[in-house]
């Protein structure tokens, strides 16, 4: 009966406005997922987590999850297209679950759980995005950092 899932994972640190945000862009535009902007945590090279480029997939149908240039998006505050999003602040739409097979994350060696979801999503013909209004702290309890 619910409309949307919103994970927030415990090592972000969320803006006030990100649900109101979120709503805003899954509402307005086609996606069945939107993410905030958020960053991996690494010492040498933190990457956006904001994965592959749906125009390339619908060019070629080969389904990448490289990190991308959000550069110009964070610049404009934009909605970016992306074939992959990660979970940690997210809001996905029901219908996107009532629509792949269960289970919808699956971890393995290669891929983690939500970019595995992703592909199989985007296979399906969802859509996904990521807000660069929602800018999230990415927090490394160990050493206090935030990326």
């Amino acid at each position: 009966k619910w409309r949307y899932v919103l994970p927030i994972e415990d090592d972000l640190l969320v803006p006030p406005d990100a649900v109101i945000r979120l709503c805003e862009s899954i509402e307005e535009g086609p996606f069945d997922g939107v993410s905030g902007m958020y960053w991996t945590k690494s010492e040498d090279l933190p990457m956006p987590m904001a994965y592959g480029s749906p125009e390339e997939f619908a060019r070629t149908g080969v389904l990448d999850f490289r990190p991308r240039d959000v550069t110009d998006a964070l610049k404009s505050g934009g909605i970016m297209p992306v074939n992959g999003i990660a979970c940690g602040c997210s809001l996905y739409r029901m219908s996107l679950f009532k629509d792949l097979p269960f289970p919808w994350f699956v971890t393995s060696p290669s891929t983690t759980q939500d970019l595995a979801m992703c592909g199989v999503a985007r296979r399906a013909g969802k859509t996904f995005a990521v807000d660069c209004r929602v800018r999230c702290g990415h927090l490394d309890f160990e050493t206090g950092r935030v990326y």
